[in-house]
């Protein structure tokens, strides 16, 4: 039976406004008051988002972010753009050719409904 994946990429741009509005959602603050300095997505050894702030007493501050942290700013920046989500589904995030890509895979239906019709391929 199939079944669907979506795949969604993500610019640094988009990135970064997913992190500073869950930031700003976000009942404990993880992010200095301050500009948004920089974003890098990192891979090794596992996935994870380095956040530079410009504080406002003019140094730098670096957080770390790891996937889960990621995952729920772009679940939440999909909601608030309205890119549809699907509940019932296995989400993850992960860097492909330097941009975060948000892989969202549907579970299979491992039974056919009533009624539904079968297709058979003959060669």
């Amino acid at each position: 039976m199939p079944y669907e994946m979506r795949r969604l990429y993500f610019s640094e741009a988009e990135v970064a406004a997913a992190v500073v509005a869950f930031n700003a959602q976000s009942k404990q603050k993880f992010l200095a008051p301050g500009g948004l300095d920089s974003v890098r997505l990192c891979e090794d050894p596992v996935f994870h988002v380095d956040v530079t702030v410009e504080t406002a007493a003019g140094g730098r501050e670096t957080v770390v972010l790891n996937e889960t942290m990621i995952g729920a700013a772009i679940i939440r920046y999909c909601i608030t753009t309205r890119v549809p989500l699907p509940l019932r589904s296995s989400k993850s995030v992960k860097v492909v050719n330097g941009q975060l890509v948000f892989d969202i895979s549907l579970p299979r239906d491992h039974e056919l409904s009533a009624g539904a019709t079968r297709v058979a391929a003959t060669m």
